[in-house]
């Protein structure tokens, strides 16, 4: 096919993968190609995401660098315990 389709279904799959299978299968007649191209896309796209995601949050500290912190009051921490020692099924009880 056209090597457009190519680089477009490669793109598409570094940031949906899904949306990029959907698409390698309407433009692209061959399995193997298509199969290499969004497998190759999102292996790209994850290794790019995780290489800078720690570039990604240094520039958002210094963008918003006042962020208060959360207190959390005495019903609240009660909620996350019983969540975490009891389940979901407990929390309604509990709550008002």
């Amino acid at each position: 096919m056209d090597v457009f389709s190519y680089i477009f279904v490669f793109l598409l799959s570094t940031i949906k993968f899904l949306a990029g299978i959907l698409l390698s299968v309407c433009l692209q007649p061959g399995f193997v190609f298509s199969y290499l191209t969004t497998v190759g896309g999102g292996v790209f796209g994850s290794m790019f995401f995780l290489l800078t995601d720690s570039l990604l949050i240094k520039v958002t500290n210094r963008l918003f660098p006042n962020r208060k912190r959360k207190i959390f009051s005495k019903k609240s921490r009660l909620l996350v315990k019983l969540r975490k020692n009891f389940g979901l099924m407990v929390i309604p009880f509990f709550n008002k």
